[in-house]
């Protein structure tokens, strides 16, 4: 999995948002926080329930104090964040069975379109084209030609996997499962067809029967995706203690794979196994440079000991020599600056995790996250008598980000307090409204945990490079 320095286009976050948002209702609590202020938490319907407090285990890099270091345990904040990332990545745990077809670059769309147009009963057009349209995340014109080349050409397998993919995108369930069930009818140890229905069942909180599905896919084909995928949905649906041993298992197999001590790593930082869960991630992107997902993770555990970081910033530095434009790694590489800053008061640090995230952000301009993590940093060196930065860019960094992407209760209340310091008590209560109206709906299970997963940093699994997907006639 590589780090992706594009956005989601809104299109498609909204298509992601409607589908995590059902799935990861039970992780609420879990996956409330990602890595931001913390708003007043009072009793009454407008406060999110909280979990509890992970144990800190005094062992490994995390329990190290260096004399002129410093040191912290497991935070509640660092399982939210696991937890949160492991919902998106089991969100997309489908996305992995469209391997085996050619990726197909933007450029490609004009002329698959036109071999479909031309050629209306050619299995081979329609199926093409509708790939081209999943993989680019336009679910519902994917679903059009797949439906077609699906009739075109009944026994071909491929073509019925990616349309029950692409009823799944649409939350067509019942298509979905009628077309996995063809699957088993024919070969009742299809793995893909077990994940297609396993994904369906999660998204209806069948877990029971999501779990046992996800199991028959790894039973039918062992491999590290299904593995993988087999552990997440054990986190997230059953036991957390459970998907721990079943990666501890799984990396004991197959040692080499970054995939799985990934995983290892997301689940011991739910379970709040700070040092354990370092190490897990260390070890994936060591077998991986170019592990986004691990390497994003790795930054958002930094800040509790200075052994634990050094290591963590040598990965974010490393990825960033790399790919000095990627703003997902100058984000990455900016946190853990700024962490360190913060644990050690190191205000140079500081002003250069600033630095990097005004990179990051002129990289991406539309990376709303960034450009909230940003405010954070300049509000904090304003603190500390900072001349370099004024309360001015600090309100228009929030007001970015909550432009960008309006559905993360925190950013609205952060945006509140900047509009109160400056007398504009309109512009502050309506700020505050919207942090209510949204913890609201999360206590509901509404979108509110949907808009947190979309200012995740990390894109996994999606083209490397977004682009615009017209329609056809």
């Amino acid at each position: 999995m590589k780090t992706n320095s594009k956005s989601v286009p809104a299109g498609r976050a909204t298509r992601r948002a409607r589908l995590v948002g059902s799935l990861v209702s039970p992780l609420v609590v879990a996956a409330s926080v990602v890595g931001q202020a913390n708003p007043p938490t009072t009793a009454g319907p407008d406060a999110a329930p909280k979990s509890p407090k992970p144990s800190f285990r005094a062992s490994g890099i995390q329990g190290t104090t260096a004399p002129s270091g410093y040191s912290g345990g497991a935070t509640e904040e660092h399982g939210r964040q696991a937890a949160t990332l492991a919902a998106k990545l089991l969100e997309d745990n489908l996305r992995d069975l469209l391997s085996a077809e050619p990726t197909y670059s933007c450029s490609r769309q004009a002329g698959l379109l036109h071999e479909a147009l031309t050629h209306p009963a050619s299995f081979e057009a329609n199926d093409r084209l509708g790939v081209f349209y999943l993989q680019h995340e336009s679910s519902d014109l994917a679903r059009k030609y797949l439906l077609l080349a699906s009739k075109l050409k009944g026994e071909d397998r491929s073509a019925l996997l990616y349309l029950a993919i692409a009823d799944v995108q649409e939350h067509r369930y019942a298509e979905a499962l009628e077309a996995a069930d063809r699957l088993l009818r024919a070969d009742a140890n299809d793995a893909a067809a077990h994940r297609i229905r396993a994904t369906v069942e999660a998204l209806n909180s069948q877990n029971p029967q999501a779990l046992a599905d996800y199991s028959l896919a790894a039973r039918s084909d062992p491999s590290e995706t299904n593995s993988f995928a087999e552990g997440l949905a054990t986190l997230l649906l059953g036991s957390a203690s459970e998907a721990e041993r079943h990666f501890l298992s799984a990396t004991v197999a197959r040692p080499q794979s970054a995939l799985l001590w990934t995983g290892m790593g997301l689940t011991e930082a739910v379970l709040g196994k700070t040092a354990q869960s370092i190490a897990a991630l260390l070890k994936a992107t060591e077998l991986d440079p170019e592990n986004g997902l691990a390497a994003s993770l790795l930054a958002q555990l930094s800040g509790g000991s200075s052994e634990a970081d050094s290591a963590i910033l040598a990965r974010m530095e490393a990825l960033l020599q790399r790919h000095p434009a990627s703003a997902v790694a100058l984000f990455d590489h900016a946190l853990v600056l700024y962490r360190m800053g913060k644990a050690s008061n190191a205000t140079a640090s500081i002003r250069a995790a600033a630095d990097e995230l005004s990179k990051a952000v002129s990289e991406q301009p539309d990376f709303a996250a960034a450009h909230f993590q940003l405010s954070m940093v300049e509000d904090d060196l304003l603190q500390r008598g900072d001349t370099g930065v004024t309360h001015e860019s600090v309100v228009s960094h929030l007001r970015a980000a909550v432009e960008l992407d309006p559905g993360v209760a925190e950013w609205h209340y952060r945006l509140s307090r900047a509009y109160a310091r400056d007398h504009q008590a309109s512009l502050a209560a309506a700020e505050l409204q919207k942090f209510q109206d949204l913890k609201r709906a999360q206590a509901d299970g509404g979108g509110a945990t949907a808009g947190l997963l979309d200012s995740l940093p990390v894109q996994t699994m999606h083209p490397a490079t977004a682009c615009t997907v017209e329609p056809s006639k």
